[in-house]
């Protein structure tokens, strides 16, 4: 499926209306956490269960138990991944609490190619690491089709289009593959501005490098997805489009929140390092990015739909995004893809 105008018109005007009815209010547990609810799901969720005695989830959950000990050398089965139990994760991989409410409806996008046992490992912390948050969620896993170059920009645009037909989610949480979360403190919602999660990143000495990085792990509303324009679908290669949505954020009058450093603290899996793409071009298009974010991005991604299949920890998006045009000049080696 080629995106057209039309359907991106229609999948907005449903969004306005459902956050015309959204009544974002705040109590003592939401003023500690920094984070506003989505009541409005709270009380649709319990009627359409049929749930009327059920309580909302606490908005800081006390089973959480702070830093946590990543492995990532070591290769866990995927099927170690919990999805037998009642309370198991859901072929898609979606789940919510049974014992109360979700305050949260989170799409987890997972830009993919090539990298099988980091999305492995990530998927073994990641499915607990949110069921202990009590965060109703699904995880997509968003794979550009064929050899050509990354494209991270327009895979995640088309795997936010793709998930917005399934649920109208009041979050979205953009993250690497190669990115497991340290710190299970390390709230994934979406409090009142887009927030960059991954602060302090173990091959970065956990610093962060400059204060408009976003990229890593991005959680961001839906309507100010919108409002940004989403990603741009011009940075081919690897590098580029994390420092053009810093941009996008800055002009459309948002600015980035981060949790402290102890917080948002992350391991990074080790890997080959690939080549970025011809840092010129790049630079041409971040130099242009406050231009022309209007006009290419959400608004303009053209995919072609591979398959979309649930499987067991996972909903598995396959899109065709196309080739670069020539003169983009980017390195096409085994190592860039």
């Amino acid at each position: 499926m080629i995106l057209n105008t039309g359907y991106f018109i229609n999948i907005r005007r449903d969004m306005v209306k459902y956050y015309d009815s959204i009544k974002c209010r705040k109590d003592p547990e939401e003023r500690a956490n920094g984070t506003c609810s989505n009541f409005t799901l709270v009380e649709r969720t319990a009627a359409r269960k049929n749930w009327p005695t059920m309580k909302p989830c606490p908005a800081y959950p006390q089973n959480l138990s702070g830093r946590i000990e990543v492995l990532p050398q070591v290769v866990v089965p995927i099927s170690a991944v919990d999805v037998t139990s009642p309370d198991g994760i859901r072929v898609g991989g979606w789940w919510e609490p049974r014992d109360c409410i979700s305050r949260h409806s989170v799409a987890i996008i997972i830009p993919y190619m090539d990298r099988w046992r980091h999305l492995t490992t990530l998927l073994n912390y990641l499915h607990p690491f949110l069921k202990r948050q009590r965060i109703r969620h699904k995880i997509y896993v968003v794979e550009q089709y064929g050899n050509e170059t990354f494209n991270k920009g327009s895979i995640m645009n088309a795997g936010f289009i793709e998930a917005m037909k399934d649920e109208i989610y009041h979050c979205f949480i953009f993250h690497d593959v190669d990115l497991i979360p340290e710190n299970d403190q390390n709230m994934y919602s979406c409090p009142q501005m887009p927030r960059h999660l991954s602060v302090a990143v173990n091959e970065l000495k956990y610093m962060l490098p400059y204060p408009e990085l976003v990229g890593g792990v991005l959680a961001i509303r839906p309507e100010h997805y919108f409002k940004v324009n989403g990603y741009s679908n011009f940075f081919w290669g690897w590098g580029g489009e994390d420092d053009d949505m810093a941009y996008r954020l800055s002009q459309s009058g948002l600015f980035i929140t981060r949790p402290i450093s102890d917080i948002g603290r992350y391991t990074m899996i080790k890997h080959k390092k690939r080549k970025p793409s011809n840092s010129a071009v790049r630079r041409k298009l971040l130099a242009t990015s406050k231009k022309r974010y209007r006009l290419e991005g959400l608004n303009s991604v053209q995919y072609k739909l591979m398959k979309k299949k649930e499987l067991p920890w996972f909903t598995l998006i396959q899109v065709d995004v196309g080739k670069p045009h020539p003169s983009f000049h980017v390195y096409k080696t085994p190592g860039t893809r």
